[in-house]
């Protein structure tokens, strides 16, 4: 028997057809999407539609041999990975300007509390 021990599901050991079953029902999600249309007063409204949560590009790996899904699933996860590094260097990059930003924004209180006083 095999078992998994997975984040999602609170650190539980779960067999391969839980797994399974799990994994289906996540791959069956949707999502909700906020789109804005102007109806026919000319007013902009908020519109909520479902759609199904798309696999992010993936190609079915159907006809590809075990060394093509490989360099495929490499690629793949190497494209998320220098996404995610971007991300969280842009991240740093707005804690920063953040940062810079109170600082300013205490030095203008301090010489406003200077003024008044």
């Amino acid at each position: 028997m095999f078992s998994c021990t997975n984040v999602a599901t609170d650190g539980v050991d779960e067999t391969k057809e839980d797994q399974m079953a799990r994994l289906l029902e996540e791959a069956n999600k949707v999502k909700t999407v906020q789109k804005t249309v102007i109806n026919e007063k000319g007013e902009e409204v908020i519109v909520e539609e479902e759609v199904p949560v798309e696999a992010n590009g993936r190609r079915s790996h159907a006809g590809m041999t075990r060394g093509e899904i490989m360099e495929y699933e490499m690629t793949r996860v190497s494209e998320e990975m220098n996404a995610l590094q971007e991300e969280v260097k842009q991240s740093q990059e707005k804690k920063t300007q953040l940062k810079t930003y109170q600082e300013k924004l205490e030095n203008l209180k301090r010489l406003n509390d200077a003024g008044i006083r």
